[in-house]
């Protein structure tokens, strides 16, 4: 189903560590970077935290947003990379919920995949306009335990976070 691997995510994650090693390459598991190296306009490798270079036979793969990797590249945090490629914009951000909810008290005939659109005039992204809801265990049981369900909703997070900004946890403030 979409975006639910049979299996889970770990499923797929062992399948590419597979195919990394399959064809020769390596994976290092809380290896720090400190630095994407170049050489000739191209990743060729990275410098880790304590010195070590490790050096890349085609190239450098990283699952960091883009923003993230672009301060790893020599110069990076610019606007434009190392590798001359303007970086994108900051985009908004999603709310995400899950859930685990009792499969006895939910119909039998579940849909995976469900929208709620409050206006089809606003746009996708207004505040509190549109959510997702997908329960991936009505085609995967093996993604909840047994009599359950798993509820995996989401939303556009356009709230502004100027009124949030200055209040502390705990306070009055904060728990209105």
């Amino acid at each position: 189903a979409l975006d639910y691997p049979r299996g889970g995510m770990g499923a797929l994650i062992d399948a590419l560590v597979r195919g990394v090693e399959r064809q020769g390459g390596e994976l290092r598991y809380g290896a720090h970077v400190e630095e994407v190296t170049l050489h000739g306009g191209r990743a060729s490798g990275v410098r880790l935290r304590g010195g070590q270079h490790v050096r890349a036979r085609e190239g450098v793969v990283s699952n960091a947003s883009i923003w993230d990797t672009e301060r790893f590249l020599p110069g990076g945090a610019s606007g434009t990379s190392s590798l001359g490629r303007t970086t994108p914009e900051l985009c908004g951000s999603f709310m995400h919920l899950h859930l685990g909810l009792r499969a006895d008290q939910l119909p039998k005939d579940l849909p995976l995949h469900y929208s709620v659109i409050r206006s089809w005039e606003e746009p996708v992204d207004a505040t509190g306009n549109v959510v997702i809801i997908s329960i991936p265990s009505t085609v995967n049981p093996d993604l909840a335990p047994p009599g359950r369900h798993c509820l995996h909703a989401y939303l556009a997070a356009t709230e502004p976070y100027a009124p949030w900004e200055d209040l502390k946890r705990g306070t009055p403030e904060y728990e209105s």
